[in-house]
């Protein structure tokens, strides 16, 4: 699901924001970096709407590769890798089930994606 998240804390706290949910609480993700691979409880996720791009997936503000989501929480990504800040990032971290004020059901930006997100 694509979700439109409301910070209620933090860096994000002032805007909404956008993001695809990759796991929910218990869960344990773990990213691969140099493969641009996701995995879910040892299950590869099938990506084929990420912007990938040359080199490694990766950002100065991540800190680990796993990550295990506490009760109550999400973990999000965006579609572009190393131009979002997600769950990956302290400043957003995990996102609580409060802070979802929705799905996200259509694109009208970039305008050669317009459409229904599925």
């Amino acid at each position: 699901d694509v979700v439109v998240v409301d910070k209620q804390d933090g860096y994000y706290a002032e805007e909404l924001i956008i993001k695809r949910i990759i796991a929910m609480e218990g869960e344990t993700v773990h990213i691969d970096f140099d493969t641009w691979t996701v995995t879910v409880d040892g299950k590869v996720l099938d990506e084929p709407y990420i912007k990938r791009e040359y080199g490694p997936m990766d950002r100065e503000d991540m800190t680990t590769d796993t990550f295990t989501v506490p009760e109550g929480c999400y973990f999000v990504m965006g579609d572009n890798r190393n131009g979002s800040t997600d769950s990956r990032s302290d400043l957003v971290g995990f996102v609580k089930e409060s802070e979802i004020l929705g799905h996200a059901v259509f694109r009208l930006f970039p305008v050669d994606s317009i459409g229904v997100i599925e």
